[in-house]
């Protein structure tokens, strides 16, 4: 593992504590150094586990003094901690752990989020901020940030729209105003009623559950095992957001209801 580089095992002591709900592991006692099988002989007796939210590793040597420490969740935020008499070999290891973690990550995370934080004391607060860091960029995350600014584009588009129309009817005489009464009478008459209300209704779904997705992404994790493309739309993945789930699938089927009416 990255944090255990240049650690002597005689001299160092290392452990694994992560929480799954009620149940809180940990390494054994007195471990060394943390073998690549570890983590998997810890979670073993814990079926069903893909992620972990709540997971912290340390590591520690004496003489030279040295300390990593990771934090991955809960939450959105990843820390980690890096100590040393030795500062080369503290910066030299904070920024290889940095871009370990930063490219272990989601595309939309990647977009969202391209640079680390550096947490600096500043009085009796704690602030955050970015460092300068060459952002990754590929195919991925152009996409997952093309449509993303597609989406929050829509939104802002349906906005502007629904603005004007109000501004032009209520800026219309009486006389004009039952002249447009009878046009959009007509218009809600050829599409339907029933079908203009499927239309906003799955909107209002898809878009709430791609806001949930987005959440997820950003969220501190360690993938145990990574479900398949099938799993991750069931509901027997214990990770599964519920409710992002079922948005998803009402307003799936209130779509094919409107396409369905649309094409009779």
């Amino acid at each position: 593992m990255l944090a255990q580089k240049d650690m002597r095992k005689s001299k160092s002591s290392a452990e694994i504590i992560c929480v799954i709900g009620e149940t809180r592991l940990r390494s054994d006692n007195g471990t060394q150094l943390i073998e690549p099988d570890s983590l998997r002989t810890l979670i073993k007796d814990t079926s069903g586990i893909r992620e972990l939210d709540n997971f912290v590793f340390y590591v520690s040597q004496k003489d030279p003094n040295r300390y990593v420490e990771i934090e991955i969740g809960p939450g959105d935020w990843t820390t980690y901690t890096v100590e040393s008499d030795d500062v080369t070999w503290t910066l030299g290891r904070h920024y290889e752990l940095t871009e370990k973690l930063l490219s272990h990550r989601s595309s939309y995370a990647k977009y969202k989020i391209p640079a680390p934080c550096l947490s600096i004391q500043k009085g009796s607060l704690l602030a955050y901020e970015d460092l300068p860091w060459k952002a990754e960029r590929n195919w991925r995350i152009s996409l997952a940030e093309a449509v993303s600014k597609a989406a929050t584009f829509t939104n802002y588009l349906c906005a502007v729209i629904a603005i004007i129309l109000a501004f032009a009817y209520f800026g219309k005489t009486a006389k004009q105003r039952a002249a447009a009464d009878i046009q959009i009478s007509r218009f809600v008459d050829s599409v339907g009623f029933v079908v203009l209300v499927l239309l906003a209704f799955s909107y209002m779904l898809l878009y709430f559950a791609a806001r949930k997705w987005h959440a997820r992404q950003l969220k501190s994790r360690v993938i145990v095992e990574k479900p398949s493309l099938l799993m991750a739309f069931t509901f027997r993945d214990a990770k599964v957001d519920p409710i992002g789930l079922g948005s998803f699938y009402v307003g799936v089927g209130a779509l094919l209801a409107a396409v369905a009416a649309l094409l009779r």
